[in-house]
């Protein structure tokens, strides 16, 4: 009856099976028409086509029309009852009816689930194009009438997740709703692990914030994003990196407006901004001023997040006594069923994952090799049961700097491989250049110091890049003593100069004595006088008596003997 209709649907449908469908079911419902004038008529875009087609179709169908159309704004599935909230004008016979007639032109499928029938459109692009032709104050008003349903009672529509839910309140218009559940939806995200996804909820949860201004109403709604943002930005690109530490800062500005009563609330920002400090003598200026504006706060889950900080804090500046007392107090105040909550807020980290961890290398560092073991294998054990990715992350970077203390190479490699697969699951940059830096270290000890060195070098570059360097002094060192490997003794010593400055710098002091110790020793390889060289290993004496790191102690009265200074040491 048609012969050119072929070549009139090759031309429009441009060969989705879709179209083709469609124009045909068409062409088929209107055989008695002019439908050779579509030809001729037809806009050159398929999807536009496409468009005018379905309006065809659902034209004839009468009220199904509106039944689709509110279909399309409830998603992929709906119900009878979502649908009776979205037409209240439509009694449930009507809805049914509608919704059969529409299954019957092919628009939606049955799906047949426990307790109920639901529908769902065939293909997604039916839905999308039917949606597409509403009015944008038709969609909104759908939306919203979908929202307060909802909202009212979730189980209406259990499969309407808390995301798909904030997509509904920002197409309703409703924002302050849309930012607080984009929000809710980050942080249910962030506590099974679903960073990316987390990270893309709040992170448009906060440029809604942008579209409603500078209102003083919706700071508590900035704030509320921010704080669960922050631990996942410095978890994926590194808590030194510029996006955390400039979130934090904006953070800190807003958190400071809010009521002097409300200050406890954004504990997680204030912890976040100390977390994220430039050197570790301001994070301690910043953990003391926590503690004093908290000083009175009797939360257990606070004080606990206060030894947090105070127990990082004190380890990098060497403070092993301190370090362990603040650990134990802290470790005594966790409650597994808060830390759900809190390790999304806190550094991003479960507090105890980090404080058996830290204590770990506090105690190996202090000389308590057993003890150190002891509290590495409950920190791994517990960082598996509880399944946090980046608590897991914490733990992995725990391990390799375990083992890199120990110049145990072969475990060394075993947890950098492990590393780099855990980094490309959750996609973690800063744990990826950690992966290659730690593993290039093993390498170049134990088969190819060139190509280890190169490896290192990668991975430190990565981390650079990332602005996630946390403990620039010690792969500073690891970077001389590959050099020294290779003979570049002059070019070794300049690195460790450059370490000894950066630790001086920034308070990084803990390791501090086993870089005199390495100075001198690369000193003793270019022929210096060997006054530098007793200069450098006394000092290396009196840091690690100092700080009662007697495993760094033990290797700087070996490199004494070694170097035959012992008389003047």
């Amino acid at each position: 009856m048609l012969p050119g209709l072929v070549d009139v649907i090759e031309r429009i449908s441009g060969g989705v099976p879709l179209f083709i469908e469609q124009i045909g079911q068409w062409v088929s419902e209107n055989v008695d028409a002019d439908t050779m004038s579509l030809s001729e008529n037809v806009t050159p875009s398929h999807v536009s086509a496409f468009e005018e087609i379905l309006n065809a179709r659902l034209n004839d169908l009468g009220m199904a029309r509106d039944v689709a159309r509110a279909g399309a704004v409830a998603g992929n599935r709906f119900t009878l009852s979502l649908l009776r909230a979205l037409l209240p004008g439509l009694g449930k016979a009507s809805l049914a009816k509608a919704a059969d007639t529409l299954s019957d032109a092919g628009f939606l499928m049955r799906i047949r689930t426990r307790g109920h029938i639901a529908y769902g459109f065939r293909h997604a692009l039916v839905q999308e194009t039917i949606y597409k032709t509403l009015l944008r104050k038709q969609q909104q008003t759908l939306h919203r009438r979908l929202f307060a349903a909802v909202s009212q009672n979730r189980q209406m529509a259990a499969w309407i997740d808390t995301g798909t839910l904030a997509e509904h309140a920002e197409r309703a218009g409703l924002l302050e709703n849309a930012i607080d559940l984009y929000t809710a939806a980050g942080r249910e995200n962030s506590s099974r692990s679903a960073m990316i996804e987390a990270r893309n909820y709040l992170e448009h949860a906060l440029s809604l914030c942008q579209r409603l201004g500078e209102k003083h109403a919706i700071e508590p709604l900035q704030l509320s994003a921010l704080t669960s943002l922050g631990p996942i930005l410095t978890g994926l690109v590194g808590q030194n990196s510029p996006p955390a530490r400039k979130l934090y800062e904006d953070g800190i500005a807003i958190a400071r407006r809010q009521p002097m009563e409300d200050q406890s609330r954004w504990f997680p920002i204030y912890w976040g901004w100390w977390l994220t400090g430039s050197d570790f003598r301001i994070m301690h200026d910043r953990a003391l001023q926590v503690q004093a504006m908290l000083a009175g706060v009797e939360d257990p889950e606070i004080r606990l997040q206060v030894n947090h900080c105070i127990w990082a804090i004190d380890f990098n500046l060497g403070n092993h006594r301190e370090t362990q007392d603040a650990i134990k107090a802290g470790l005594a105040l966790y409650d597994e069923q808060s830390a759900r909550t809190s390790r999304t807020l806190f550094g991003g980290h479960d507090a105890k994952v980090c404080g058996l961890g830290q204590l770990a290398l506090s105690l190996w560092l202090t000389g308590q090799s057993k003890a150190s073991d002891t509290s590495l294998s409950k920190m791994v054990a517990f960082a598996d049961r509880i399944a946090h990715a980046p608590s897991k992350a914490h733990s992995l970077d725990t391990e390799a700097v375990s083992a890199f203390y120990r110049d145990d190479y072969g475990r060394l490699t075993d947890v950098s491989s492990r590393m780099a697969d855990f980094a490309k699951l959750h996609d973690m940059q800063s744990l990826s250049g950690l992966s290659l830096l730690f593993a290039g270290w093993a390498h170049a000890h134990g088969e190819s110091l060139d190509s280890g060195h190169a490896m290192f070098g990668e991975g430190l570059s990565l981390l650079r890049s990332l602005g996630a360097v946390a403990d620039l002094p010690i792969y500073l060192y690891m970077h001389a003593t590959l050099l020294g490997l290779a003979g570049k003794f002059e070019l070794a010593v300049e690195v460790t100069n450059d370490a000894i400055e950066k630790a001086r710098e920034t308070g990084h002091a803990y390791w501090l004595a086993e870089l005199y110790r390495r100075r001198a020793v690369l000193c003793a390889r270019v022929n210096t006088s060997r006054d530098p060289i007793v200069a450098d290993l006394r000092s290396a004496m009196e840091i690690a008596e100092r700080q009662g790191a007697k495993a760094l102690l033990r290797r700087a009265r070996r490199s004494i003997q070694e170097l035959g200074v012992a008389g003047q040491c």
